[in-house]
């Protein structure tokens, strides 16, 4: 009988984190930053050898460039199937409030407001009032 309620628990905390993380469907993972392009005029502003990473999971994303610099950031977003919204973003390793003017470098325009153009289990495509971002999936 304990074997049988271990399991029971067990298979009720698997269920329950998979719920967490199927809420996000493709777009939870690990996001390279494969190509930032100005949409007014087509220059390319970023690339791979930028090293824009997002990570994105359950409610929070981190964005940071882990080959160039320790100081990442933290936000909480909301989504929809076509849009991803930052909502509170804090600085680290710090931890103090940020605001989207700070993730300028990273692709995030200042009302923290993406369109998603495309999702799927490796390409993520955002798109800004003046960027489109690709991303592929690491």
């Amino acid at each position: 009988m304990k074997k049988i309620i271990i399991i029971f628990v067990l298979t009720l905390c698997f269920i329950s984190c998979e719920d967490k993380h199927n809420h996000l469907g493709d777009l939870n993972g690990n996001w390279q930053l494969t190509s930032w392009v100005n949409t007014d005029d087509g220059t390319v502003i970023a690339d791979k050898n930028s090293h824009i990473y997002y990570s994105i999971s359950i409610s929070l994303i981190k964005i940071w460039k882990p080959l160039t610099s320790q100081k990442y950031f933290m936000a909480t977003f909301s989504n929809s199937h076509d849009s991803l919204m930052l909502k509170q973003v804090y600085s680290s390793p710090s931890d103090a409030p940020a605001q989207f003017q700070d993730l300028a470098e990273y692709a995030v325009p200042n009302d923290g407001k993406f369109k998603i153009v495309q999702l799927s289990s490796d390409k993520l495509t955002l798109m800004t009032n003046k960027s489109t971002l690709m991303f592929r999936k690491n």
